[in-house]
């Protein structure tokens, strides 16, 4: 199966090269650095709003890269496994292809193993409700992630630019231990936007958007047929039900998601700046066996984005600040089933809920800010430096009620990094970039009500990991360099990573990669 795979992606970079445009023209390839200096510059790519890439276009060029990568280690959740291997590729282009028409679409294929999980059998894992479900016996999980999105944009009418964007996700978690599960998951989005030119350095655009989100867990099935196996669905915190009935565990939770978002741009003679308000409505349902639903989930998040751009001949300073709170709550439902007689003579079972009541809140706020500056040159086309800084925020705090328990997590993270190149020729260029990061625990607290098997094994050492002081640093080495195929001109790179997670009480974790890829026009 990984080797189908494999073969998959191979092929879909081929598919890249193939879809380039035909130049023997080695002086105008587009290189690493061009590609990043494009992108810096486009400030709508960050948003929803597609209509901005008929706004602002760049110029037209493709990426696509191959890589495996593995991380192992102490340092990790308790629903986290302590190794996982894994292969990522990626395909991204950015092309004009009419007159008055723009499209940006990107491709990602992740195929991965994670070992020594437990306790999680689901691929959601955040901005969801409760309503979880795994199993306390540890076990490697392979999963499959396929990741479209795609946004397609006209150039002015007058005034106006309009734009559509799509997003398509489809994964598989499968579990390769006793109790064996499956889990599904599906989410699409349709996002259609507008910008509207006011004036020649003011400019606003609007989008709205729907995304629905559905994952499935079917029945879960055992090898061992002679054992049995403990298998939990969680309420929130430290509540949970058990069932060593497999056979019956069957749930789907769908999630429906609106909101829409508003932007404003200020261009000047050396930079622009892109400020955005988002608001999001999330309607999550949760469906068991034979149409029982435990309960529900709704949520909303309020999310704001910051892009500020300064240019001169030699330096390119970006900004970005990003900001989002989420509230939520679940209801849990208590329901009977009862039989309906209907006209024919034909008996159905339907569960009729007697009444439902908030057990769970929760919040989230998330806050982050980078700077950096790169060294440029006269073209506007290359730098041979950058160098940054980074900050975030972010506060969690979980509450159920009845019984209460509670939940208040904060921490604060800073990183500096930046990169130079150490080589630089027209046969090839050599960049290092280092990296360093830490965390540090603001407020951890939680009181429970009871202790039990699910707060020993998982939300303990949980706090025992949110409490560790943390020092990240990473190393990262590409190497580029112009080649012809057939009479195509483009640059191959290769890129390879090392970095460990250093804390002062939880152990540490190593992460390391390696790809290749390529830049076309």
């Amino acid at each position: 199966m990984y080797r189908k795979y494999i073969y998959l992606c191979l092929a879909l970079l081929a598919s890249v090269v193939g879809r380039s445009q035909t130049s023997t023209d080695t002086t105008d390839l587009v290189t690493p650095e061009k590609q990043t200096l494009e992108m810096v510059r486009q400030l709508w790519l960050p948003t929803r709003n597609a209509a901005g890439l008929g706004f602002d276009p760049v110029a037209d060029h493709g990426d696509a890269w191959l890589g495996v990568y593995h991380s192992s280690g102490d340092y990790h959740r308790a629903q986290e496994g302590s190794r996982v291997n894994g292969l990522n590729f990626l395909a991204e282009r950015y092309s004009k292809i009419a007159r008055n028409l723009y499209v940006w679409g990107s491709f990602k294929f992740t195929m991965d193993r994670e070992s020594e999980r437990a306790w999680a059998d689901m691929m959601v894992k955040e901005y969801t409700g409760p309503y979880n479900y795994g199993s306390s016996v540890k076990g490697s999980y392979d999963r499959q992630l396929f990741d479209l999105k795609v946004k397609l944009a006209t150039g002015s009418i007058g005034r106006f630019t309009f734009g559509v964007g799509v997003d398509y996700v489809v994964g598989d978690l499968s579990r390769l231990r006793d109790p064996r599960s499956r889990v599904l998951m599906a989410d699409y989005a349709i996002i259609p936007s507008i910008t509207y030119q006011v004036s020649e350095k003011h400019a606003l655009g609007f989008d709205v958007y729907y995304r629905f989100r559905k994952e499935r867990l079917d029945n879960i099935t055992t090898v061992q047929r002679e054992k049995q196996f403990e298998y939990y669905l969680f309420k929130g915190m430290e509540n949970y039900w058990m069932t060593t009935e497999l056979g019956k565990v069957n749930r789907r939770t769908m999630g429906n998601m609106v909101g829409g978002d508003l932007q404003y741009k200020l261009k000047g003679e050396r930079g622009a700046w892109m400020f955005s308000l988002g608001y999001e409505r999330l309607m999550e349902d949760v469906v068991d066996r034979e149409r029982q639903e435990p309960g529900d989930y709704n949520a909303q998040k309020f999310s704001f984005y910051s892009g500020f751009r300064v240019e001169n001949a030699r330096f390119l300073q970006a900004l970005n600040i990003n900001a989002d709170y989420t509230r939520g709550q679940a209801e849990e439902f208590v329901q009977e089933q009862v039989n309906i007689t209907h006209s024919n003579g034909m008996v159905s079972e339907k569960w009729v809920t007697l009444y439902n009541y908030v057990t769970f809140k929760d919040n989230y706020l998330n806050v982050s800010a980078d700077y950096t500056l790169y060294r440029g040159d006269i073209s506007r086309k290359d730098y041979c430096w950058f160098a940054g800084i980074k900050g975030a925020f972010g506060r969690w705090e979980e509450r159920y009620i009845l019984p209460e328990s509670t939940r208040d997590i904060s921490t604060l993270r800073v990183g500096v990094n930046g990169a130079g190149r150490l080589i630089n020729k027209s046969n090839g260029r050599l960049w290092l970039q280092a990296t360093v990061n830490g965390s540090l625990p603001v407020e951890t607290n939680m009181h429970l009500v009871e202790e039990n098997v699910f707060t020993e094994n998982v939300m303990s050492p949980d706090m025992d990991f949110y409490k560790a002081k943390t020092l990240e640093t990473k190393i990262d080495l590409q190497y580029s360099f112009p080649v012809k195929l057939k009479k195509t001109a483009m640059t191959a790179y290769v890129k390879g990573y090392a970095g460990n997670v250093f804390t002062d009480s939880f152990g540490s974790r190593f992460s390391g990669g390696i790809s290749i890829g390529i830049l076309t026009r």
